[in-house]
């Protein structure tokens, strides 16, 4: 087989592009149980390409989640070259406000078994993007040096409270105001507190 056969043709790739994007945006907006061909609608492609695609409701979000995932190391390290050594607390700022503005798919994350394989994967990848993040971050001095990137899944999973906000405007200033408070106790002790 040549080297052309096994890579996808361009158009199937903003295929399912375009088919991820319309499925954030939708389950966002409607939850994950809505119907798939709402997905393909938004998407502007057949339901015959969404499920050339995606085989079922569980293939799309499982790819869906990998694609949120891969926006956020995208933006980790967009945000280490433009931050610096703070980059940890601005990704942290950004995870919270993703986090409250995809409810759905952020429930459907934590109704999964955590010995799920899905979840033990999407896991070892946040935590691959979180090191270098927290890594600099604790060699600048600007947060605990006791902190693991583990920590960090625990601190986003704490945002989660955010969510019970009733308009997207609402639930972003409850992340913001989360943010501040959790991030204040990510950083170092001073000298008058010890």
């Amino acid at each position: 087989m040549s080297t052309r056969e096994r890579q996808p043709r361009s158009d199937a790739l903003a295929h399912r592009s375009r088919l991820l994007e319309a499925a954030l945006h939708v389950f966002t907006e409607q939850g994950v149980t809505v119907a798939l061909d709402v997905v393909a609608e938004r998407a502007g492609v057949s339901r015959t390409t969404l499920y050339r695609n995606f085989a079922d409701r569980t293939a799309l979000i499982g790819a869906l989640l990998w694609h949120i995932v891969d926006r956020l190391d995208e933006k980790s390290r967009r945000l280490q070259a433009s931050e610096g050594d703070g980059a940890l607390f601005e990704f942290l700022r950004l995870w919270a406000r993703e986090a409250v503005l995809t409810v759905p798919v952020t429930d459907y994350w934590r109704s999964l078994p955590q010995d799920n394989p899905l979840v033990q994967d999407l896991r070892e990848r946040l935590l691959g993007v979180l090191e270098p993040l927290l890594s600099r971050a604790v060699q600048a001095g600007l947060c605990r040096a006791d902190l693991q990137p583990t920590d960090l899944l625990l601190i986003v999973g704490m945002f989660s409270a955010a969510r019970r906000g009733q308009t997207p405007q609402e639930r972003l200033a409850l992340s913001d105001r989360a943010w501040l408070l959790i991030t204040e106790g990510l950083r170092p002790a001073t000298q008058e507190a010890r």
